[in-house]
């Protein structure tokens, strides 16, 4: 068992130059590592994204009563402004992870447990409150023929929108530009091309 955990964990060590988005909420600008984009998360007051808006829009999925429901996600966007992350490889599947993924990570001690942190099949996180999307919401991919980046959901039933646009699988990929607003679940970002 010892063995097995040191295995682990210098693994989970080593995964930290490998992983798609590491979170950089607090570190100083001068100790960045390279990447071609970053997540920055908004205050809902910062990019009018209402809590009431997204509790109304998914009732219907989550099985909790609607005041306890606003609660959370008002607690949930003031978290927003942490929400700050590097991507470092394309194509990054944004999302959240189980809350079994998060306490066995934790427990193990392993790399990529803070919110846009990659862990399991998550390259990118978001945290926060379970079943406001899933393991695999949305992806921002690279298009070399447009020389753009493209932001498109993985699925029809999660939240996932760019300028305030809702965006379902069926629609395909659309390209995210510089300074586009992005929300996956409860999480809301500005996009920001890091290579122009």
């Amino acid at each position: 068992m010892s063995s097995c955990t040191e295995r682990i964990l210098a693994q989970s060590k080593d995964a930290g130059a490998v992983s798609r988005c590491i979170s950089v909420a607090g570190l100083p600008q001068s100790s960045l590592p390279t990447a071609c984009a970053m997540l920055v998360g908004l205050g809902s007051d910062e990019c009018a994204w209402r809590p009431e808006d997204f509790v109304d829009s998914i009732k219907f999925s989550v099985q909790i009563d609607d005041e306890f429901l606003l609660a959370l996600i008002r607690s949930e966007c003031s978290l927003n402004t942490r929400f700050k992350t590097l991507v470092q490889g394309v194509p990054c599947f944004i999302g959240k992870a189980s809350q079994l993924l998060e306490q066995a990570a934790a427990t193990l001690g392993l790399f990529g447990i803070d919110v846009g942190g990659t862990i399991g099949v998550v390259d990118c996180n978001i945290g926060g409150i379970g079943g406001s999307c899933g393991e695999i919401a949305s992806c921002i991919s690279y298009s070399f023929r447009r020389k753009e980046f493209m932001f498109f959901s993985c699925t029809e039933h999660d939240i996932v929108t760019l300028n305030g646009m809702r965006l379902k699988s069926s629609m395909g990929q659309q390209a995210v530009k510089n300074g586009d607003v992005c929300s996956v679940g409860s999480r809301v970002f500005m996009f920001i091309r890091l290579d122009e």
